[in-house]
């Protein structure tokens, strides 16, 4: 018998378990939790690739009459995108290949870091549309965007320490309330409320996956309400904003006559047009008009009317199916991964995920005031791409944790292993042969 035949045999009989039946169905359930672990990775990581590369062609459509209104250079900003498109990426591949124990240990690092560079940014930031949320180091970068991967990050770390019977505990509530206070004041006093919102979805929704007190969660909820309503209402703004919402939608359903002196409200107008001008399967790629000035932030916080118009509605649907699935498959894995920090980091990263798109189409579709929240993956925003590719990297990291990944890993090494037995055992007999 040849060579390659006995390693055959061999390897077969191994992954074929001959013996009672007990041992055959035992080898069942490890190839099918090893299919269902790999299929559960995969499938964030092709939506995540998926959905970077479509923002890139998203992001030149929309910007392109901008472009070519300030008489800037195509290739310029195609290379900006392209540069930042890949550092993120390369992120995330970093991040998937690190182990979950170094990332717990980055917390230290990242956490720090973005909180300081958000400091900074109150004293030397830049203002653009009333917010002072952006930070020139050579490029504008919006450090909330990684403040954000550093709170998931750091939130985990907190709860990961305290024991499933002491979250219940007063310590644990100070620790918590303290930590989401001193993350997002330095967001507040630069007066991004988007941000906010999205900090807080984030908070809740760790807060309930750690099973922290319910009463210390149903008291917050109150105190969130109240604290939306009291930071409305201390803005001259976010006022308008919230009152040309309500006169548009009273207005668009008939509910109500215009005001005197009411003017659409330019934003969330301009975008439900574009919504529906798209139809079932929209005017095609790089055919929409609503882009050409008439929405203001057509390519980052409105990027999803130009793909309704372009893609129409079956676009628009498939592209939040992926959103789903992608949050759906990010959950999953916080229920399998063993590590308690990487479950909580997971269920942040879900939640940042999910609820920021959630707020960014509801903004778009006119049923939310404008809260200036991009859309994942999708609209341009190098510091919101790579930060969101960061945390993916984090999550596929702890989907490679899984026991299924653990199990495919650890059986290709010893499947090459017993190929390189096999020809290092076969060399000498060939020599002698010769």
């Amino acid at each position: 018998m040849k060579w390659w035949e006995k390693l055959k045999n061999k390897l077969s009989s191994r992954k074929i378990g001959e013996g009672s039946p007990s041992t055959v169905t035992t080898t069942a359930d490890v190839s099918q939790m090893i299919q269902r672990d790999l299929l559960l990775r995969n499938i964030i990581l092709g939506i995540v690739l998926f959905l970077s590369a479509f923002g890139f062609l998203l992001v030149y459509s929309a910007m392109s009459v901008r472009l070519i209104n300030r008489g800037t250079s195509f290739w310029g900003e195609i290379a900006r995108i392209s540069v930042f498109t890949a550092m993120g990426v390369v992120m995330m591949l970093i991040a998937m290949k690190m182990p979950v124990g170094w990332l717990k240990k980055l917390t230290y690092l990242v956490y720090p870091v973005a909180w300081m560079l958000q400091m900074a940014t109150f004293f030397v930031g830049k203002e653009i549309g009333g917010n002072r949320n952006w930070l020139n180091v050579g490029v504008i970068i919006q450090p909330s965007e990684l403040l954000k991967l550093g709170f998931v990050m750091v939130l985990a770390l907190i709860l990961a320490e305290f024991p499933m019977d002491l979250r219940k505990g007063i310590g644990a509530v100070v620790y918590l309330t303290g930590a989401l206070v001193v993350t997002i004041f330095p967001v507040l006093i630069c007066r991004d409320m988007g941000s906010v919102v999205i900090f807080v979805a984030i908070y809740l929704f760790v807060i309930i996956a750690a099973q922290v007190s319910g009463r210390y969660i149903s008291w917050f909820f109150v105190f969130a309400a109240f604290g939306a309503v009291f930071m409305v209402m201390i803005s001259p703004s976010r006022r308008t904003r919230v009152k040309a919402l309500f006169d548009s939608i009273g207005v668009a359903l008939g509910l109500k006559a215009a005001p005197l002196g009411y003017q659409p409200a330019t934003q969330i107008d301009h975008s439900r047009w574009a919504v529906g001008m798209g139809g079932l399967f929209g005017q095609g790629p790089g055919a929409s008009r609503e882009k050409w000035l008439y929405l203001p932030t057509a390519d980052s916080d409105f990027i999803f009317a130009v793909l309704c118009e372009e893609y129409g509605f079956v676009g628009a649907t498939l592209v939040i199916l992926l959103f789903v699935t992608l949050v759906v498959a990010i959950f999953t894995v916080a229920m399998r991964v063993p590590d308690p920090w990487a479950k909580l980091v997971c269920v942040g990263a879900g939640a940042w995920i999910g609820f920021q798109s959630f707020v960014n189409i509801g903004v778009v579709l006119g049923v939310l005031p404008v809260l200036g929240v991009p859309l994942p993956f999708l609209s341009r925003g190098y510091s919101s791409l790579i930060s969101l590719l960061a945390v993916c990297g984090v999550v596929l990291s702890c989907a490679n944790s899984l026991p299924g990944v653990q199990q495919y890993h650890e059986g290709r090494r010893g499947y090459y292993g017993q190929v390189r037995s096999v020809l290092a055992s076969r060399v000498p007999n060939l020599r002698r042969k010769r």
